[in-house]
């Protein structure tokens, strides 16, 4: 037996803990400290009127404009990709590495969207003319604004600060003891380059960057609704509605230099195999690979969201207020956010559940003031009036979960990999089981032959090969969808028991009592959706158990 660098192993220690004393690691990565300032301004226009066109009718016209200025960075400490631009500004950059201040480069890499106008239209209609059943509807455009995570990558960004990383290396001499990436001398301490100045790129090679869409747009959303109110007994209400979202030019990440599998490829060459490296003249100079991976910060992906929403409440009277809500909605997109990562080649293989997709959904919420000795009149009246009882009951179904391929069996380097789907109906299964026949106890569904080559005694999946080469069956895509399966759902009784006695005139002391979860259901996370773990279906986590807690407080 020998640890991750071939090493015997020490006496009486596994290959983990070997290498632990030894001081070995697969991988090494070291950041400066870079310190950006990040400046914006925003300007936003609006026109709104209402015209009430009959008594019992009212119509709501408006109009927003909005100017969002791109971030940008104090001291432009920002980089980008155009393909075969040679940068003036930092001339010992790699051709396509450019910087603002290079030809057709801004100060935040990209333009400033000029055409957000958002238009607004909505209605209500008091349909009895007696104020107990009201009809509404209404549209709009609503633009949001570019979050700040779109600038972290530059955080490392060379030649303004740097990450260097080693693979296969030793602790005490990381960089140049590296066996499985190029040795480099020790880069740190870091002295960051201003624009003009000279900067060996070399020694980070392969460079890996993380840039944003020169032709990054603002996102935005449809929002739109139809609903009608009806006082049918009074002081209770029905509400029935519409309510959905398209969204539109929604922020995510994709790989624009993946790898090209074919015949020799392996995860060991993947930057070789790059395509911005391929032909590269300048591969030599930089120690084989000019650049790694190139993540693509763009607005391209899209959502859409409907939703029946239907509550049924009771104002507050008589000491008593509830209101039961329930929502049957259904959220489709091909990336739930900025940290998603969408198909290199093919952005609707990612189409599916979005991440936050909840079908049915029900919010109980109630007040109760207990009725009797409401005057605290004498020692019993302290002791029995003010009670109040109040509580939250949520039941509700999962949310998606995605089956997912740990290792880069497409030989692409650029994410997003699953395995092939063979047929058959999945079954999921109550994870207190304890049945070893679907892999192990705890499955939520079959995972028999999570965690082998191939996983080929698992009756619904199979991993895209047998290993990370192409020799070896990888170099593709599985089939299989995103976000397919939805993980168990959540029942969940919040209760608070409240007493308030009114001391003298104007004093009160409060004493609560709150119970989360008060039956303490079991509430399970999402199963294990890696087929290359052993744990491959297999649900390890639950939500919080009951907890309770007290308060006091004195008014006065």
């Amino acid at each position: 037996m020998v640890d991750i660098l071939g090493k015997p192993l020490i006496p009486g220690l596994n290959a983990a803990l070997s290498d632990f004393a030894r001081g070995d690691v697969i991988e090494y990565v070291q950041n400066s400290a870079g310190t950006p300032r990040y400046e914006t301004s925003s300007f936003n226009f609006f026109a709104q009127d209402d015209w009430k066109i009959r008594s019992n009718l009212t119509l709501n016209l408006g109009v927003r404009y909005e100017l969002d200025k791109p971030l940008v960075d104090s001291e432009d400490r920002v980089n980008t990709f155009r393909l075969g631009q040679q940068s003036t500004v930092f001339p010992t950059a790699p051709r396509g590495m450019v910087f603002p201040g290079d030809a057709g480069i801004t100060r935040s890499t990209y333009q400033t969207d000029k055409n957000n106008f958002g238009p607004r239209v909505g209605f209500a209609w008091d349909v009895l003319k007696n104020g107990r059943m009201s009809l509404r509807a209404g549209y709009g455009l609503y633009y949001d604004t570019v979050i700040s995570e779109t600038t972290l990558q530059f955080l490392t960004a060379p030649p303004f600060a740097i990450q260097p990383f080693s693979d296969c290396t030793t602790i005490d001499n990381p960089f140049s003891n590296a066996l499985c990436t190029t040795p480099i001398p020790q880069p740190f301490p870091f002295t960051p380059v201003k624009p003009g100045g000279t900067f060996d790129f070399t020694t980070v090679a392969p460079i890996g960057m993380t840039i944003n869409e020169p032709d990054f747009k603002t996102p935005y959303s449809h929002q739109y609704n139809l609903n009608v109110q009806w006082e049918f007994i009074k002081n209770y209400l029905l509400e029935v509605g519409y309510v959905g979202t398209t969204g539109v030019n929604l922020l995510t990440r994709r790989q624009i230099n993946p790898a090209i599998p074919g015949p020799g490829a392996t995860t060991g060459n993947t930057d070789s195999r790059r395509i911005f490296n391929r032909n590269n003249p300048q591969n030599a100079a930089f120690g084989g690979s000019v650049f790694s991976g190139i993540t693509n910060q763009e607005t391209s992906a899209n959502s859409n969201y409907n939703s029946l929403q239907v509550t049924v409440s009771k104002r507050f009277s008589d000491g008593l207020y509830f209101q039961n809500a329930y929502t049957w909605s259904h959220c489709i997109d091909n990336s739930s956010g900025l940290r998603s990562n969408t198909r290199w080649n093919d952005p609707r293989a990612d189409r599916g559940n979005c991440d936050q997709d909840i079908r049915h959904r029900n919010v109980a919420s109630y007040i109760y003031e207990l009725p009797f000795y409401k005057d605290q009149a004498g020692p019993l009246g302290k002791l029995l009036g003010g009670w109040q009882l109040s509580g939250v009951t949520v039941l509700q179904t999962g949310t998606p979960f995605n089956i997912t391929e740990p290792n880069d069996r497409s030989l692409s380097g650029a994410g997003s990999d699953r395995p092939d789907f063979v047929g058959g109906t999945v079954q999921f299964f109550d994870p207190r089981n304890t049945d070893a026949a679907n892999g192990g106890p705890n499955r939520s569904f079959n995972g028999t032959g999570g965690g082998t080559s191939t996983a080929a005694t698992n009756p619904f999946f199979r991993r895209i090969g047998s290993g990370n080469s192409f020799a070896a069956g990888a170099g593709r895509f599985g089939n299989f969808g995103r976000n397919v399966f939805h993980g168990p759902g959540d029942i969940i009784f919040d209760v608070t028991l409240m007493k308030r006695t009114r001391i003298g005139e104007n004093k009160t002391l409060e004493f609560r009592t709150e119970m989360f979860n008060i039956f303490n259901h079991a509430n399970f996370g999402n199963p294990n959706g890696s087929i290359g773990s052993a744990n491959f279906g297999r649900i390890t986590t639950t939500r919080d158990p009951r907890l309770i807690q007290f308060g006091l407080k004195f008014h006065f």
